[in-house]
């Protein structure tokens, strides 16, 4: 495949051109090519277009050699990715007898009507693989086009991802790949701004062979390292940056300090977040986001916001029904600091206060890094004063 494997992203769907829906399918295939060290050339996204989803083949065939596709592969008639996948790849579509005979069995143990329409989703380009959807109803398909091996996946990000694992990633894994030459390390900082973190980051890199950038999204900085694997073990790793970075960096793996935190806790008890910042004005703002750090099938959370400030001592007398309370509050007449801490079965456990890293206390950003701290905060005790652990 020559020296060096590439890989193209196309999604389909007018949903994404006009914004309607976040393509995060692009992301999350990207996110997997990375893991094996594989070249993303291009995300390329274009509209329900027959046109223009066979101007983005045959650009795309042209600059990768493996390419993946999502989107359109459903019962209506603006699902028409498969046809136009058969137009390119020069092959007819054929009737798959068993994809079609499970699909009829998926609509009767739903109770649903299976109308005749739903057929299209049983046929596939002669000679492709059918990758059988145990999450939906639009099996996936796999084939080559000369030198481009193509994935056509379904546009539900669900279905994409148990795709991947069963079927994608199994056959990437014994494919002659050709990683790309050099590869990335990161450090996720916390507790300091990006000129800072940047500064420590030159002071080690300068003069070595490795291509540095960072990236800010608060309250974090990320440092990133692009390198070849020699440079990296000739280098110790960079263990050096790593000492440097030391009382910052708190992920290796982007993982934030509230998604650390949900790692820890088990199915086995059921929590709540009370959030009273700055009289609980961005609460809602703050459960959504922590919400979006967990599955939410997977724990039973609750959260809870206060438009009024109310003390520790108040919410311990509130009684919760949870195993685990973790609250973080305003501290009345102590306008630069906040308190955080856990209340187990209506008694107060420990509670912390801490300063803002800067006076601008009612900012969304300051606010921010208080929930992130936080939560830094909570699973440090939780992991020193129960059998919760962090796996």
């Amino acid at each position: 495949m020559g020296t060096k494997t590439r890989a193209a992203i196309l999604t389909v769907g007018t949903e994404l051109t006009t914004g309607e829906l976040l393509n995060t399918n692009a992301t999350w295939l990207s996110t997997q090519l990375e893991k094996l060290q594989l070249d993303v050339y291009a995300h390329l996204t274009v509209a329900d277009d027959r046109e223009d989803i066979l101007g983005a083949l045959t650009f795309l065939e042209n600059h990768c050699s493996l390419l993946f596709v999502t989107g359109g592969l459903g019962p209506t008639k603006d699902d028409f990715t498969r046809d136009l996948i058969a137009e390119w790849s020069q092959k007819t579509l054929v009737l798959d007898e068993k994809s079609l005979q499970t699909l009829k069995d998926k609509f009767a143990k739903m109770n649903r009507t299976f109308y005749s329409f739903q057929e299209q989703q049983s046929y596939f380009p002669k000679n492709s693989q059918v990758l059988a959807n145990h999450r939906g109803t639009a099996d996936a398909f796999y084939l080559q086009k000369d030198h481009v091996q193509t994935w056509v996946l379904p546009g539900p990000p669900s279905e994409v991802e148990a795709i991947w694992h069963k079927y994608v990633l199994p056959q990437l894994q014994l494919m002659n790949l050709s990683p790309k030459k050099e590869v990335l390390k990161t450090w996720l900082c916390f507790g300091e701004g990006e000129s800072v973190i940047a500064n420590l980051t030159e002071e080690v890199v300068a003069g070595l062979p490795f291509t540095t950038g960072y990236r800010h999204h608060h309250p974090y900085v990320e440092v990133k390292v692009w390198g070849k694997p020699n440079d990296f073990s000739a280098h110790d790793e960079l263990s050096e940056l790593t000492d440097k970075l030391a009382k910052y960096s708190i992920s290796r793996e982007k993982k934030t300090l509230s998604s650390q935190l949900f790692d820890l806790l088990s199915d086995k008890y059921n929590y709540k977040f009370f959030e009273g910042l700055d009289s609980g004005n961005l609460s809602l703002k703050y459960s959504d986001y922590l919400l979006s750090q967990i599955n939410p099938l997977s724990l039973d959370v609750k959260f809870e916001k206060s438009w009024k400030t109310q003390s520790a001592e108040q919410l311990a007398q509130k009684n919760f029904e949870e195993d685990f309370c973790f609250f973080v509050l305003s501290v009345t007449n102590a306008g630069n600091e906040f308190e955080c801490g856990i209340i187990t079965r209506g008694q107060k456990v420990f509670s912390e206060r801490i300063a803002y890293p800067r006076k601008s206390r009612r900012s969304q950003t300051a606010q921010l890094w208080a929930i992130e701290k936080a939560c830094q905060v909570w699973s440090s005790w939780l992991q020193k004063n129960t059998n919760i652990k962090l796996v």
